[in-house]
């Protein structure tokens, strides 16, 4: 059994870094962007009996990770275990204290593994151990710097229209904004899969808010990709009235609310 520990001051109390550890995107949040990692279902808990689906590579091969919440304790820690995946076992449990100062807390990420293997496994520990340094120290920076940002932001918690919702900046923006406790409303082009998604259509002209009782902001973040294809006259006139037409829709909708 193997073990790796990461410790972090955290800038805001043990209650306020414990709860966005229980905030809708705070996974996808500490997920490396160098990580091909892709959140396959989550129940969306860190209570015991949630799970989470993962699909990873691990040397160029993809497979299936599983892990369940096996223990809860508020404000204090949360454990995961795999059930599934690279490692013969894999634990992981997040501690939380206060810090020295009245305005911090500590974060102790906890987690013994075992290879698979034997003795061959074993061989690459030293690899494993510095890929879990690297990744926890982005995902600690990460934190430090998020909870900043949402301890500097309005108390309020905002209603955002997002479009775009699943291009790169959307993948990270969306996190971000639901783990500092706003709801993010994204609207996509086919039938919506629950409250916050709304069905449009730019290509069609339709877009209908009424639904939404009160709205703080919007944004585009659609448009045609510019990192695919040549860019030739046809491509550049698409990426520019894609941009036009999407602005022109939404704003014309949020004027007649």
């Amino acid at each position: 059994m193997h073990q790796f520990i990461k410790k972090s001051t955290l800038p805001v109390d043990v209650q306020t870094s414990f709860k966005w550890h229980e905030q809708t995107g705070a996974l996808e949040r500490c997920i490396p962007p160098w990580e091909r990692v892709q959140v396959m279902s989550s129940t969306g808990s860190i209570q015991p009996g949630a799970e989470v689906h993962l699909r990873i590579r691990a040397g160029g091969i993809p497979l299936q990770w599983i892990s369940r919440h096996t223990g809860y304790e508020k404000n204090v820690s949360f454990t995961d275990m795999q059930l599934k995946g690279p490692f013969k076992s894999f634990i992981h449990t997040h501690n939380f204290y206060p810090g020295k100062k009245e305005q911090q807390s500590a974060l102790v990420d906890d987690i013994s593994y075992e290879l698979p293997g034997g003795r061959i496994g074993d061989l690459l520990q030293g690899v494993i151990h510095r890929q879990l340094e690297q990744s926890f120290r982005y995902r600690h920076h990460m934190l430090q710097n998020d909870l900043t940002m949402h301890h500097n932001a309005p108390p309020k918690p905002l209603t955002i229209v997002i479009s775009g919702a699943s291009g790169l900046i959307g993948q990270n923006l969306i996190p971000f904004l639901t783990t500092g406790g706003h709801r993010v409303i994204k609207l996509v082009r086919c039938p919506p899969s629950g409250p916050d998604e709304l069905y449009w259509n730019p290509a069609r002209n339709e877009l209908d808010l009424s639904g939404l009782a009160h709205i703080d902001g919007v944004i585009n973040l659609s448009g045609e990709n510019i990192g695919e294809g040549r860019w030739t006259s046809a491509k550049k006139a698409r990426i520019i009235h894609s941009r036009i037409d999407t602005t022109r829709l939404l704003v014309k909708t949020m004027q007649a609310r």
